[in-house]
């Protein structure tokens, strides 16, 4: 999956930490992303990172445990729906659109570390094609195992085992909203890696089960639409019904005069 010269070319500093629903989204351009991703891992911090699209915030803000555990997470935005947020509670706009599908490969593509990876989630068909194709891309990295999200992940604790036996440095986790996000927050450290990436769909896109969208509707920032009408069964729910709820929920938060923190009520 190649990366595009626009998702990196913007350089200026954008530093900011805007609140959604008591999730705090971490404004950035992609060079900045990772490069304090590169930092942590060179200071010795450990990373858990997720992208918060619509649907994870509409999760959390029912969800208190996903809440509390995305405090923990270092969390970047996801979708116009986000954007449309921002610029109402917060009256700006997000430097980037950090979702993981791109931002994924361009961290492997251009970060300074070399990493030992093993990749979590989907279907084996799905992550045993995209683990081959990621060690033939990006050959600076090791692919050291996977484990599709079905039967492979029913015993978490002898699998974090094995990714410590394999040394294992980075892991990709794709097993939806909010399940990655909640495997990362309590297996992570167990692992022994130093970063984690909750990547939703980015397996299927990358062992090339599922198509992308191309690249003009990308970039309108209409890929749910794409989406959505190539599995409208499993995600008409989440944009029919949760997109308009999350931008109910927003419009409240500005009539009440609310910009953050851990308030939910409507």
């Amino acid at each position: 999956m190649a990366v595009s010269p626009e998702f990196l070319r913007e350089k200026r500093d954008t530093s900011g930490v805007w609140p959604m629903f008591g999730v705090d989204i971490r404004a950035a351009f992609p060079f900045e992303a990772i490069d304090l991703l590169d930092r942590r891992t060179s200071d010795g911090f450990r990373s858990a990172v997720a992208f918060a699209n619509a649907n994870l915030l509409n999760l959390a803000f029912a969800d208190d445990a996903l809440r509390l555990a995305l405090q923990n997470f270092i969390v970047f935005n996801d979708g116009i729906g986000v954007e449309i947020g921002a610029r109402i509670l917060h009256g700006v706009r997000f430097p980037a659109n950090l979702n993981g599908t791109d931002f994924v490969p361009a961290f492997l593509e251009t970060t300074s570390h070399s990493h030992r990876i093993f990749m979590v989630g989907a279907r084996s068909k799905s992550v045993s094609r995209a683990a081959a194709n990621v060690a033939a891309r990006y050959r600076k990295h090791a692919i050291v195992g996977w484990s599709d999200g079905y039967g492979g992940i029913e015993d978490s604790a002898a699998l974090v085992e094995r990714m410590r036996r394999l040394e294992v440095s980075l892991v990709l986790v794709a097993l939806g909203n909010p399940k990655q996000e909640m495997w990362l927050a309590e297996w992570l450290e167990k692992s022994g890696a130093t970063l984690g990436f909750a990547v939703g769909s980015l397996f299927d896109f990358w062992s090339g089960l599922a198509p992308r969208a191309p690249s003009l509707v990308r970039q309108a920032r209409c890929e749910w639409i794409y989406r959505l009408a190539q599995e409208p069964r499993r995600l008409a729910h989440r944009y029919l019904v949760g997109n308009p709820v999350f931008l109910a929920r927003i419009a409240s938060r500005k009539t009440d005069g609310w910009r953050g923190g851990d308030e939910r009520g409507l």
